[in-house]
């Protein structure tokens, strides 16, 4: 296993733990990004985007609209307007002003946005499952603790 020293080059010790732990987890956080590369590769989908189609997939087959997107985004996009734009554009959901609010937006997701996930969310969920696999349960609930309690 690598230490954090090793992968920035460190060759002191940290001068605090909690600066260590800070270092570390921006670190792995870009280290996960960039492996996030696989789902660009083999879906020509981001992050981002997948997880605004699951949470659209998540009020199919009825719309949700913008602003209860942004609410839930795993990692908050400054402009989900402009993603939301590039999910029409590649046919995978479908945005519609409201009959009765003229300023509300609409959005769901189409046939091919649903077929896209189906084959998507497999793939990705096997693939963290995989990245965290040297973690046993308890370690990855003890993980998780931890970053809510940072939060918190």
């Amino acid at each position: 296993m690598t230490t954090i020293e090793k992968e920035i080059n460190q060759t002191k010790d940290f001068y605090d733990v909690r600066i260590k732990a800070f270092v570390n987890l921006i670190f792995t956080y870009n280290h996960l990004l960039k492996e996030n590369k696989f789902l660009q590769d083999n879906f020509g989908s981001s992050m981002q985007q997948f997880n605004v189609l699951k949470i659209i997939k998540g009020k199919h087959p009825e719309p949700i609209n913008p602003g209860k997107i942004k609410e839930v985004m795993v990692e908050k996009a400054p402009d989900l307007t402009r993603l939301i734009d590039r999910l029409v554009k590649k046919e995978l959901v479908k945005r519609w002003k409201s009959e009765n609010n003229r300023r509300q937006i609409n959005i769901t997701l189409t046939q091919k946005g649903l077929d896209l996930l189906e084959e998507m969310s497999p793939a990705v969920e096997n693939h963290y499952k995989e990245k965290f696999s040297q973690l046993s349960d308890e370690e990855a609930e003890q993980l998780s603790t931890l970053l809510d309690k940072i939060r918190y």
